[in-house]
């Protein structure tokens, strides 16, 4: 299982920083490589992480080098922008999402990061 931490307002992953919300402008080759902040398809260091931005925050869904799918979602909105069937644990900021994603019956894991 994946090591994550909800850190002063931020999403740590070992030492990746995924910010919770859209930067406002994105400055390519300005901004820290171990910070995602705006929404596309990222590679660092062999893992995959794929910024999702549904309901002015930013949900993330990681594929690590051992295969396994992790999402961070901060909201039931990302269930609409993106299919998230296949991915092994989920990780939420409640209970409410906790219970919407329980509900869909997806299999895998479901936890709240506190």
């Amino acid at each position: 299982m994946m090591d994550i931490q909800n850190n002063e307002g931020n999403f740590l992953v070992g030492w990746v920083t995924l910010l919770k919300t859209k930067w406002e402008i994105m400055n390519y080759g300005k901004n820290d490589s171990n910070t995602i902040g705006f929404p596309g398809e990222y590679d660092i260091n062999g893992v995959m992480y794929k910024c999702i931005d549904a309901g002015d925050m930013l949900h993330y869904i990681i594929h690590a080098e051992d295969d396994t799918w992790t999402a961070i979602l901060q909201s039931s909105a990302a269930l609409e922008k993106e299919n998230i069937d296949g991915i092994t644990a989920r990780y939420v900021l409640d209970e409410t999402t906790q219970k919407e994603l329980e509900n869909l019956e997806l299999g895998g894991t479901i936890s709240i990061l506190e």
